[in-house]
C-alpha cells in the first residue's frame, strides 16, 4: 500500500476532500505504529500489555479492522502516548490539502510536542543553543 492510499480520500461536489471510514481506520493505524515503532517496542509487547493478539493489533495498525475507543485509549496508554494525537484533526476533514500535507503536518505537531516536553528539563544555557540551531535549520530551509 503507498502512501496516498493510506489517506485515501473520497472528492465531493463542492470540491472538498473528506477522509472515507476506511481511510481513517488506516491513518489511526498507522500513527499507531509509528509511535510504537519509535519506541522501539514490539507488537507483541504491546499486545501483551494491552491483553490483545498481535494479530489484532496487526490489524489495528494496518486499517484492517476499525479500533474501537477503548482499544485505541489502551493502546495509547501501553504507549504513554495521548490517544487524540492518533486521530486526524477535525478541521483537516474538510481540509483542501492533500493527505500527505495533512499527515506531516499532524508529524510536525507531534514533533513540536516532544520538543516542548524536551525542553521543558533543559537548562537555559541548553535552550539558548536549541534555538539558535532550529533558527539556523528554519533559515536554512527558506533559502
Amino acid at each position: 500500500m503507498n502512501a496516498v492510499e493510506v489517506l485515501d480520500t473520497i472528492d465531493r461536489p463542492h470540491g472538498k476532500r473528506r477522509f472515507t471510514i476506511k481511510s481513517i481506520d488506516v491513518y489511526v493505524g498507522n500513527q499507531l505504529r509509528v509511535e510504537r515503532d519509535s519506541q522501539g517496542l514490539s507488537r507483541k509487547e504491546v499486545a501483551d500489555i494491552v491483553g490483545l493478539s498481535q494479530q489484532m493489533l496487526s490489524k489495528y495498525e494496518h486499517g484492517e479492522s476499525t479500533i474501537s475507543i477503548s482499544a485505541l485509549y489502551a493502546i495509547a496508554a501501553a504507549l504513554e502516548y495521548d490517544p487524540l494525537n492518533a486521530l486526524p484533526a477535525t478541521d483537516d476533514m474538510d481540509d483542501t490539502r492533500g493527505p500527505i500535507e495533512i499527515a506531516a503536518s499532524g508529524r510536525r505537531s507531534r514533533a513540536m510536542q516532544e520538543m516542548t516536553r524536551i525542553m521543558g528539563n533543559a537548562e537555559d544555557r541548553h535552550l539558548a543553543l536549541i534555538n539558535k540551531v532550529a533558527r539556523d535549520i528554519v533559515d536554512g530551509f527558506k533559502n
